[in-house]
């Protein structure tokens, strides 16, 4: 059976995940907010939104879509129909 999921609920679901390691990042002094946040925190934001709204969108989206823009980028040219 496969699982079906909204956008909004995956970026919920990513929001939340982010929340959840904020007091680890704190303990381990990984700066999360401006001004001072630093590569590693943007590896954990970016790991966390290709494993959660990235990896689902792009296995349940047919092959002929464009795949999603990574975590904090955007794409400067639309998709092509």
């Amino acid at each position: 059976m496969a699982e079906t999921f909204d956008v909004t609920e995956l970026v919920g679901i990513f929001r939340s995940g982010l929340l959840v390691v904020l007091p680890v990042m704190d303990a381990a002094r990984i700066r999360w907010a401006e001004p001072g946040v630093y590569d590693p925190w943007e590896k954990i934001e970016h790991t966390l939104f290709s494993s959660i709204v990235g990896s689902c969108v792009e296995n349940a989206t047919p092959n002929r879509l464009r795949p999603l823009a990574a975590y904090g980028l955007t794409y400067t040219n639309p998709p092509k129909d």
